[in-house]
């Protein structure tokens, strides 16, 4: 850091210089603070008119970016269930040849990516457009699993490993095939983003209503 080195400067004292010498120290003190004290107050009003002459944001906007902030979290699972069900491995040599059954109990969750929700707005309606439904990969309970053998030769140290791949793939077919499962998991999630967006329909004087969208515009 450079020094500064204060050097004595001797100006001639003519004119108004001169005649500020010539009052008490306390008076020229009191002048001195007088108008550091003016410029102070003329910047602070500069700032202030500044500040007020700057456009503001229209309410809806900063309704929106709250409703965005608010909505906007992380995939959330908006339906679970446990479902039960039995399936077959068949014989690897032969296809045609049933080895074993297998029952299991798994738990199955779809929610759709809360990030991906697009929120727009008028005077009369808050408008969220939903992504697609997604389902998450099963959890099978491993402890679950009960074997019925036919065939004694496929009841070995690997037949769990082979038995819960079997009982992904089921429950993932029957969870396809549900309709049901998909209409939950949309009617959950719609549930709680009225509650989310409730807060925000009455903003001064504005009462707006919700209204779901889904990305192909339905």
């Amino acid at each position: 850091m450079e020094s500064t080195e204060l050097k004595e400067c001797k100006p001639r004292r003519t004119g108004l210089f001169h005649a500020l010498c010539a009052l008490p120290r306390r008076i020229l003190t009191i002048v001195s603070l007088s108008v550091i004290l003016a410029v102070v107050i003329l910047i602070a009003v500069w700032r202030l008119l500044a500040h007020i002459n700057q456009p503001k944001e229209p309410p809806a906007v900063n309704v929106l970016s709250m409703i965005e902030e608010v909505v906007h979290t992380s995939r959330l699972s908006t339906f679970s269930t446990v479902y039960e069900g039995v399936t077959q491995v068949m014989n690897e040599k032969k296809p045609d040849k049933v080895d074993y059954y297998v029952s299991y109990c798994a738990t199955v969750k779809a929610g759709l990516d809360f990030s991906r929700i697009t929120i727009t707005m008028d005077d009369t309606t808050i408008y969220l457009t939903l992504p697609p439904i997604e389902m998450e990969a099963p959890e099978v309970d491993i402890s679950s699993l009960d074997y019925l053998f036919y065939n004694n030769k496929a009841n070995t140290s690997s037949v769990t490993e082979a038995a819960y791949r079997a009982c992904v793939a089921d429950v993932t077919q029957a969870m396809a095939d549900n309709t049901s499962v998909v209409e939950l998991a949309q009617s959950n999630a719609k549930q709680v983003l009225t509650a989310l967006v409730t807060p925000f329909l009455s903003a001064g004087d504005q009462v707006r209503t919700v209204e779901f969208l889904e990305e192909d515009g339905v």
